[in-house]
């Protein structure tokens, strides 16, 4: 927050100076001048309410869920059942997280770490954000030499409405055979959304 100058009458001898601050200024070129600091006190007043009106206006959703996951199913969906959130646009419902009245753009990444996954087990396994069960955005991890893996899926921009719903999906081809598991906790999984519009 912006604080509003100190007023001051009149300018001491011992105050002559370069000015070094708003008050100070005001002080030394305009000595009695009652409509600088009344002007200067509505700017600052303005400037401050601007500040908190846009802070209301953030609104971001980190989804979740705290217990891992096996990818028991072709095309898995990654349950989010945690959800930490700025503003009143977003909500989790169902497993999803639902967009709420007035947006129209969102945007969206996310992260999953994988355990149990190596080139002897399985060929590949697909993350995608889904919107509305649409494939939206995706990332893929190969087998390879390693028992883990994170996949990250860089920003997307989306348009939405009220109602709309997104969820992380897992495709895994070789889920008949074998069984990934995705690590829980939202420093290792995750779904982040956050309205632009």
């Amino acid at each position: 927050m912006l604080k509003k100058p100190i007023r001051a009458k009149h300018i001491l001898n011992q105050d002559r100076k370069q000015p070094q601050t708003i008050s100070e200024l005001i002080r030394r070129y305009d000595l009695d001048n009652i409509k600088i600091y009344d002007f200067l006190d509505y700017l600052i007043e303005k400037l401050n309410n601007e500040q908190i009106k846009n802070t209301n206006n953030y609104n971001i959703a980190i989804a979740y869920n705290n217990e891992s996951q096996n990818v028991n199913a072709q095309f898995f969906t990654f349950t989010l059942t945690g959800m930490d959130l700025i503003g009143d646009k977003l909500k989790l419902e169902n497993g999803k997280v639902i967009i709420g009245k007035g947006v129209k753009k969102i945007k969206v990444s996310a992260t999953a770490f994988f355990e149990n996954i190596n080139s002897t087990n399985i060929a590949y396994v697909w993350l995608f954000i889904s919107h509305n069960g649409e494939r939206k955005s995706n990332s893929i991890a190969s087998g390879v030499s390693i028992w883990f893996q994170s996949l990250v899926i860089s920003d997307c921009i989306l348009d939405v409405k009220e109602n709309d719903y997104l969820e992380l999906i897992v495709n895994n081809p070789n889920w008949e055979t074998h069984i990934p598991t995705i690590r829980g906790g939202k420093e290792n999984t995750r779904l982040y959304v956050e309205v632009i519009e």
